[in-house]
């Protein structure tokens, strides 16, 4: 599927800021699990578009394939939380999907964030809970299928425990709950 997605260079934040669009989803699949996502986070997917230019300066809507490719993990990073049941809590849950990231698109600066959480949370709390489940986070990006070669426009539609296994996503450990 990468390939014709590529192609097609569909601009995801687009789509997923439409609620028009977020609210056809039928109960039990992804795209009604995205739906609830941002209803009981108040997030949204032009919200992460600002939230990623804050401070930077930069431009990120130039016509180039590797500015495309960000803004297509950027914009499918809360459906991320979504399939892998990670929290988007600004501390474990975010700091697992980042390392889970990692594994997936590689980025050092996922790589950076992950490490950074686990030795502060290390320092605070004297505890390797923290660090364990970020690891876990890792592993379990290693062992999904390459998500970002996925149609995230397809997965919406699929039931959320199909897409799950159908991507080896696994379930996570205790220390998320």
């Amino acid at each position: 599927e990468g390939g014709r997605i590529a192609y097609d260079r569909v601009e995801l934040a687009e789509k997923l800021s439409d609620r028009a669009f977020v609210a056809q989803f039928a109960p039990g699949t992804v795209g009604a699990a995205y739906r609830h996502f941002l209803d009981s986070t108040g997030y949204s997917a032009d919200g992460l578009v600002e939230v990623s230019r804050e401070g930077t300066g930069a431009e990120e809507d130039q016509a180039h394939p590797y500015a495309w490719m960000g803004r297509r993990i950027r914009d499918s990073h809360d459906i991320w939380h979504v399939l892998t049941g990670y929290q988007a809590d600004e501390s474990l849950g975010e700091a697992c999907l980042v390392a889970f990231s990692y594994a997936q698109v590689g980025g050092l600066g996922w790589a950076f964030i992950a490490g950074a959480a686990s030795l502060k949370s290390i320092k605070v709390t004297g505890s390797r809970l923290f660090a364990k489940a970020v690891w876990e986070g890792y592993r379990h990006g290693r062992a999904a299928k390459w998500i970002s070669g996925e149609d995230v426009l397809a997965i919406l539609h699929e039931p959320i425990e199909t897409a799950r296994a159908r991507l080896g996503i696994r379930e996570i450990g205790r220390a998320h709950v």
